[in-house]
């Protein structure tokens, strides 16, 4: 028999169809701990996927929450004058008994709940043409909706992780030094002959968003995806 760990006392924390039966580890996720809960209510099980927030990562969980209940929100929004077949579910929130989108226990972890997206998958490794579309496809779409998204301003819930000006110049800083002895100048040039470019003289893209300014006055005024990848969401096949 398990024994009961954090995030069974963490489920309880919110509002859910019936009695705990179940929380397991779910995924393989290398940010956040997830877990899918399982309860019963009357004849039939109903699943909620619980997640540790990682503040290692996040280190303003409840900010992180602010973003990702107004972008969860347009979506939404979005969706619901989305042309038919142009499909993207948007899992609901759950929250917790004292009406708050987020639980911090009394370890200092910071938990968060939604419904689990029955019958959807992370595709990982993508192996077909086929898999590439559908992702593709569908990161499309999250992007053409979030475009339109106007407010509230988004904080930054990972230091200067947005912020493309100091990206490139800490790249080209860290190349200039070379601390771990790893740059080889004419093994990347003859690298990017190859392939038609003189990485020497690449800078970011005309037209890439910059966005910079104090370490504690940093907001955004549009939303996107800053991390896409295959298994960054799941898929109904």
């Amino acid at each position: 028999m398990r024994t009961s760990g954090p995030e069974d006392r963490a489920a309880t924390r919110f509002v859910l169809a019936g009695q705990v039966v179940a929380c397991e580890p779910y995924g393989e996720g290398l940010i956040h701990d997830s877990f899918l809960v399982t309860c019963q209510e009357q004849d039939r099980p109903v699943r909620y996927l619980l997640q540790r927030i990682n503040i290692a990562v996040f280190p303003d969980p409840p900010g992180l929450m602010r973003n990702l209940r107004a972008v969860m929100d347009h979506l939404r929004r979005r969706g619901s004058v989305a042309t038919a077949g142009a499909s993207l579910a948007v899992p609901t929130l759950i929250s917790t008994h004292s009406g708050a989108d987020h639980h911090r226990d009394a370890a200092g972890s910071y938990w968060r709940m939604f419904e689990f997206l029955e019958g959807a998958r992370a595709i990982e490794p993508v192996v077909t043409p086929g898999q590439a579309e559908l992702v593709g496809r569908a990161y499309g779409r999250f992007l053409r909706w979030l475009a339109s998204y106007d407010g509230p301003e988004l904080g930054e819930t990972i230091p200067r992780f947005h912020d493309t000006e100091w990206r490139y110049e800490e790249l080209e800083r860290v190349v200039a030094s070379d601390p771990a002895g790893r740059v080889d100048l004419r093994e990347r040039r003859s690298v990017a002959k190859g392939i038609g470019l003189d990485w020497l003289e690449c800078r970011p893209f005309p037209g890439l968003p910059v966005f910079h300014g104090t370490a504690d006055q940093r907001t955004f005024p549009s939303a996107w995806d800053g991390d896409s990848k295959a298994d960054g969401g799941t898929f109904q096949t």
